[in-house]
Order: C-alpha cells, then structure tokens, then sequence
C-alpha cells in the first residue's frame, strides 16, 4: 500500500486548463494578497464565484460530462493560488520592521505566473521557490528568506554572499527574530557547517509552527532536508507524523516511512491519517487506509471525518465522488459508531438523506 500522484492523461489535461483560466483572473496585487484568507473563505460559498465557472466553462465549449470536474478542479486551482499567495506575503512581510519602507518588489511579479504545478494538480513546491529565488525582480532579502525556509542550501550562501551588510545587519537584528529558519542558517553560515548530522536537541528549528505559511503553504523540502540531517531518519519522521495536524506533513511522512512504522503512526494519528486523504489528488488512497485505520478511532475522532466528507458533498465538490466515498466510509464503520452518529447528529443525516436523494448535480450545469 503506496501514496503514489500518478494521473490520467484526461486529468492532466483537465489541470492544464484550470490553470491557463486561473492564470486570466484578475493580477494578485500584494493589497489583494493581504485579503486572500477572506477570499478563500468567499470562494467556498459565493453562488457568483459558480456562476463565473460556469460563464468562463461555457465558452471553452468542454463536453458536458467533464464540466463538473473542471469546475472543481478551476476552483480547487485556484485555492492553491491564493493559499501560496497569501503565505509567500506574510513570509515577506517580516522582513523588516514596521518603521522601514515598504519594499514594493511584489508589485513587479505576478506570483502565479511563477508556480510550478506537478501533473496531479497540486503545486510543486521546490521548483517554485526555486523559479522565485531566481527571479532578481525579488529583493535580495526575501529571496535569501525564502532559500532560508525551505532549505535550499547553495542559494543560502549564494544570497548571502552578494547580500549588503546594511541588509544582513537588519536580517540578523529583525528579521531572524520573526522567522525561525532564519537564525538557523545564519549560523550555519557563521560557523561554515553545512549537510552534517545535527543533534536532536535542534529539533527544535524544525517543529511545525501554526503560522499561516506553514501551516497552510508547507515547506516540505525544509522538513526532508532537516530529517536528512538525524542519523534515525525514519525515526523522526514518525514521531513528527504522530503529532501533527498538518495533512501534507503527514502524506510525506508516510511516504517517506516503511510500513513497519505505520500501525504506530495511524494508532497515535489515526484522525490526522484519514483527513489527510480526503483532498485532491489523495482522495483515491482513503478507502485503502481506512480499514485498517478505523479501529484506532475514537468515536469523536469519527465525527471529525464524518463532517470533513459531509463538508465536501455540502460544499459541491466535484473533483471526486465524495459520496461514493462517505458511503463506502461508511458501510466499514463499526456499529458504536454509526449508532452515535445517528443519536448526536440527527440533523445531519437528515440533511444527508436529502443529499443522496438528489442528482448531485453543480449548481447551473446540465
């Protein structure tokens, strides 16, 4: 049992078209940037942001039987921009004290025009920061912050090489002060200690802090570099992947881990496991774990999952057949279960029944 992002060729396609029509939204100004936690939230629910997937999926003339999945797939593109967007801005934000200027250097760039996408619709998180830390319309500080987060070793000393010394003097005084990354590699390049094995006790600069780019733009390839640095490996990335809420996080972990450790991760994590596999492209591997994962859930733990799926279908998502997915869910719960279930929630099936019995159709297609 693998988590693997192979696609079809028709999603493939389809993802290559809600990008293109992403990419003719209107510019992600930084002062639209600031607003884009409320616009994500707006997005879920506005019947006009539908009815403007509908108008622009109209004139692309796609057959009707895959107009629901593009509708999704635009919006759930579109999310992916707008979670990036918003975290690369409040990463940029701490780079220098309130009292400075400004730097206006996110006025030059269009930030989804340099996101790298990996053919299962999700993007690709290393060969973007590596187009961004590239990209000398930048400011040297923040492309030296970005290098710094997500670990990019060579471009740490690159940037930190060309840097002015006023830039590094305010890196070291302000900004290693709001970034935790950033300390950590300053000392790296003080002491000139570079891919050797760390001590545990420096765990402590790789934790998954709660800030919004963290928790919702993850740096992975910070936490795969980190790793390569304890000796037991596999080791740390099991304890990390117990204790964590973050569902790309958890994915790399179990990639990244041997099955030997997973009875251990899905007995300490087993909610973390299933929520983690119910976002595209991941939704295919949810019923594989879950028979194996669900006698290590709690009955409020059943809830959360219950109402993550219900969520879906509520929501009308259309990239997979979430309600094929609650029902298979469903049909491997345990009785205790579904018996609380129907006692505390009563609306809820109600509101479920009504559901199935309907077409299930997006709003405004055929």
């Amino acid at each position: 049992m693998k988590l693997f992002e192979v696609q079809s060729l028709l999603d493939m396609s389809l993802l290559n078209v809600a990008v293109s029509v992403c990419n003719g939204f209107e510019k992600f100004s930084p002062s639209k940037i600031s607003k884009m936690k409320w616009l994500h939230d707006h997005w879920e629910a506005c019947r006009k942001c539908r009815a403007k997937i509908v108008e622009i999926i109209s004139r692309l003339r796609v057959p009707i039987k895959l107009e629901n999945k593009l509708a999704s797939l635009i919006k759930h593109v579109y999310s992916e921009m707008i979670i990036w967007a918003g975290g690369l801005l409040q990463m940029h934000s701490k780079i220098l004290p309130q009292d400075k200027p400004a730097c206006p250097c996110l006025d030059l760039i269009d930030f989804r025009r340099s996101f790298q996408w990996k053919s299962v619709g999700i993007i690709n998180e290393k060969e973007t920061v590596l187009h961004l830390v590239s990209d000398e319309r930048l400011d040297v500080a923040f492309r030296f912050v970005l290098a710094c987060h997500f670990c990019l070793e060579k471009v740490v000393i690159s940037l930190w090489g060309i840097m002015p010394e006023v830039t590094k003097s305010d890196i070291r005084l302000h900004t290693a002060t709001q970034l935790e990354f950033v300390p950590f590699w300053i000392t790296r390049l003080k002491e000139g200690v570079f891919s050797q094995y760390i001590s545990s006790e420096l765990g402590a600069f790789i934790r998954l802090e709660q800030a919004v780019f963290d928790y919702i733009a993850l740096n992975v390839s910070a936490l795969d570099y980190i790793t390569h640095l304890f000796r037991d490996r596999k080791h740390y990335l099991y304890m990390v992947a117990c204790g964590s809420e973050n569902p790309k996080v958890i994915r790399f972990c179990l990639r990244k881990t041997s099955e030997e450790y997973w009875k251990a991760i899905f007995d300490n994590n087993p909610k973390g496991v299933l929520l983690s596999l119910i976002d595209w492209p991941w939704q295919k591997h949810f019923m594989q774990f879950a028979p194996r994962v669900i006698s290590f859930l709690g009955v409020p733990e059943f809830y959360c999952v219950m109402h993550r799926i219900l969520q879906k279908i509520q929501r009308l998502h259309h990239d997979f057949d979430y309600v094929e997915l609650l029902k298979e869910f469903w049909e491997c719960s345990p009785t205790r279960f579904k018996e609380s279930w129907r006692t505390a929630y009563k609306d809820e099936i109600d509101l479920l029944k009504d559901i199935l019995k309907d077409d299930y159709q997006f709003l405004g297609f055929h």
